[in-house]
């Protein structure tokens, strides 16, 4: 239901915001509409994991890590060109190894739980 309601939402926001400032500012074809789908992708492809392997949650949460990444420089991308601006700070620019590092943590942990999980024959 929120990924249907997600774009008509994001319309209503705009709408109703620009009541309240002088100059109107339509965002959500060039900004709101590409991010949210790209979150909503990026959720889908975890979730499509998910139940296409059964894999266990850190394996699934590793996975989400590197989906967020590159969810999050795709919207501080978009950003920067809709403002015209390359000031957005970006946590997976100065600090990629946060993310690198923990989905590695997870996908290791995943990947020793479900070999202890299913012994050899």
């Amino acid at each position: 239901m929120i990924c249907i309601l997600l774009i008509p939402f994001l319309y209503i926001t705009e709408y109703t915001a620009n009541f309240y400032i002088p100059q109107p500012i339509y965002w959500v074809t060039k900004l709101g509409i590409p991010i949210g789908l790209a979150w909503l992708a990026a959720l889908a492809v975890t979730a499509l994991l998910r139940v296409l392997t059964h894999a266990n949650a850190f394996l699934t949460t590793g996975c989400f890590i590197l989906a967020f990444y590159f969810a999050e420089r795709y919207t501080n991308n978009q950003i920067d060109a809709f403002t015209g601006l390359n000031e957005s700070w970006r946590l997976s620019d100065h600090y990629p190894i946060l993310y690198f590092s923990a989905a590695a943590l997870f996908l290791l942990i995943g990947l020793i739980t479900t070999a202890a999980n299913h012994p050899r024959q």
